[in-house]
């Protein structure tokens, strides 16, 4: 990789031939990979059954490369292959045993280059909750029910068949109804076109461990494929160079059903593949393209370049989830997340008024969300030259998305939203240190003044629980859905989470009459973390910065609970904030 590629990469859209340099150090790993896997396997047979034969797939898959590199190049790249390689690398290792639905996902493989390129041959392949999965090929759904079981499929090209025994035997030329061939899906707009494959069928169609099909029924993939073609309509005409970007990087889609609450996903493992949703407007749906894109592009480069010197623990905050995550995870989100800020700041002047509000919202949020994280990157140390170089690129990027002048109240509303969840996640996810906290108890039953903090804090990756996010959807509804917000607080009583009162105070502007809402559920669950976050974003409101409550509220709330330990009058929360703000 040149310099010139590696910026091009950094500064967003690249070339269909900085595409074709990742793919092709993709496929060059994965050939790799599979060899290691058959040599693996060689190694360790007691791990594979009876079933499996590795050699034997390998030799008809060499045999097929023969015939047509091609053919077996793109059947390699296909994603959900890319997912069951490494997961068959990690599962057969020494000490480990596979079973053969999933191993056997390598005869499936070479059935389906047999097939593509002509070589004739025979074989066995897994059955899975009643359905043959053969990748770029097609489907069969066999007769009866196989949760688990095999059948042989005959490879002859266009003559090839499936057969369950003796007496069943199904052509695979989509003649019989029980075989679906593999589709891919065209649209073109303006003369651009995008061609994919769409597959809701192959086990790994969720890029993890295996899953049913998805079996979406033909409205629900209708109005998938029609959001797919309008979305493409919205990249030519408003994004044409992250639309060139997708005509050669992206090879297959997989559809997630509805009612999910993910939008699209990618994974390291499936290079070129995208899960997309149908359940937002084709203009999310194209968002989500662009941005799933961006993280296939960056896992590439991350096998060629390293950006970071090997700190692999959750223990950052990335403001956008809710559980702790590695440096090359906020990594990931900066270079992604940038880009849906460009995506949604060039979208934003060509659509209706009550939609603006929303793109104004979540644009505003996220280049907030992402400036604080490329702040913790820096701090980190940990960036290479080349993970720097990124870094700074990506940040001169958001600098210009910070210059477009925002309404003070928006700006107000995202600081607390964005404030809100670090806070939250601190309290959930951080331990200040025992003997710190001990000497800060002891002070406040003293009356001594507050020794300085001496900073740092462990992170937990044991709570997988979602945040509370009652009062960040009330300040939501509060910046998007005017009418909605109204509504709700109204009846304050009626919103959910445990402190409604106060939280419908806070979010109208009742900031004094928020603090006492959120004191009063402390002298009553001294343990809701909602309530000291909420106590945080109050008392700034007043002109208290209360850093204690919103940066690093884990340190007052474990004071409070050691001054209860003690058998102490608990103290106003407000008040032990403020003292122990100025350790801080």
């Amino acid at each position: 990789m040149t310099r010139t590629e590696f910026d091009q990469v950094c500064a967003g859209p690249i070339s269909g031939d900085t595409m074709a340099l990742l793919e092709n150090a993709q496929h060059s790993q994965r050939r790799l990979a599979f060899r290691a896997l058959v040599d693996q396997l060689r190694r360790a047979p007691q791990t594979i059954g009876r079933l499996v034969d590795p050699e034997g797939a390998w030799r008809i898959i060499a045999a097929a490369e023969q015939r047509d590199p091609g053919a077996v190049a793109d059947l390699l790249m296909y994603p959900t292959v890319g997912v069951w390689l490494t997961r068959a690398l990690h599962y057969t290792r020494p000490g480990t045993t596979a079973v053969w639905p999933e191993l056997g996902y390598l005869h499936l493989i070479a059935a389906a280059a047999a097939i593509r390129t002509g070589h004739r041959c025979a074989v066995r392949v897994p059955v899975w909750r009643g359905v043959v999965s053969l990748p770029t090929v097609g489907h069969v759904r066999v007769p009866g029910t196989f949760p688990v079981g095999s059948a042989e499929v005959s490879c002859a090209g266009h003559a090839s068949r499936l057969r369950l025994g003796r007496t069943v035997s199904m052509p695979l030329d989509g003649s019989d109804s029980a075989f679906t061939p593999a589709r891919q899906h065209t649209t073109t707009a303006n003369g651009s076109t995008l061609r994919a494959w769409v597959d809701d069928h192959d086990p790994y169609h969720g890029f993890a461990e295996p899953r049913p099909p998805a079996d979406l029924t033909d409205v629900m993939l209708s109005e998938w494929h029609k959001l797919l073609d309008e979305a493409w309509d919205v990249l030519v005409h408003h994004h044409p160079a992250y639309a060139r970007e997708l005509t050669s990087g992206l090879r297959a889609l997989m559809p997630i059903g509805p009612g999910g609450d993910t939008v699209g996903a990618s994974s390291p493992a499936a290079f070129g593949g995208i899960r997309l949703s149908a359940d937002g407007t084709a203009t999310e749906f194209a968002e989500a393209m662009v941005h799933e894109m961006q993280h296939s592009k960056l896992n590439a480069l991350m096998t060629m370049v390293r950006l970071g010197n090997g700190d692999n623990e959750r223990r950052y905050l990335a403001p956008w989830r809710d559980d702790p995550r590695p440096l090359v995870g906020l990594i990931h989100g900066v270079y992604a997340f940038t880009c849906g800020v460009e995506f949604w700041l060039s979208q934003s002047s060509v659509v209706a008024e009550n939609e603006a509000r929303t793109i104004d919202f979540d644009m505003v949020r996220r280049r907030l969300q992402v400036r604080r994280a490329l702040d913790t990157i820096t701090a980190s140390g940990l960036l290479t030259a080349p993970g720097q170089a990124l870094v700074d690129v990506v940040s001169a990027r958001l600098a210009v998305c910070e210059e477009v002048p925002v309404h003070p109240a928006l700006s107000a509303t995202v600081t607390a939203v964005v404030d809100d969840h670090q806070a939250l996640w601190r309290l959930r996810h951080t331990r200040p240190d025992a003997r710190a906290v001990s000497e800060l108890v002891t002070a406040w039953l003293g009356g001594a003044a507050p020794p300085a903090w001496p900073g740092g804090a462990a992170v937990g990756t044991d709570d997988e629980r979602r945040l509370p996010a009652n009062r960040r959807n009330l300040l939501r509804a509060k910046a998007t859905d005017p009418e909605l917000f109204r509504s709700l607080v109204r009846s304050p009583t009626a919103l959910p989470g445990t402190t409604p009162r106060a939280d419908a105070a806070l979010c109208t502007g009742d900031f004094a009459g928020a603090a006492h809402g959120y004191e009063d559920r402390l002298r009553a669950d001294a343990d809701d973390v909602t309530a000291w976050a909420g106590l945080g974003l109050a008392l700034r409101a007043q002109g208290n910065e209360a850093a204690s409550l919103l940066e690093q509220p884990e340190v007052t709330f474990a004071v409070y609970r050691g001054i209860r330990a003690r058998g102490s009058p608990l103290p106003a929360a407000s008040e032990l904030a403020t003292w122990v703000n100025q350790a801080l």
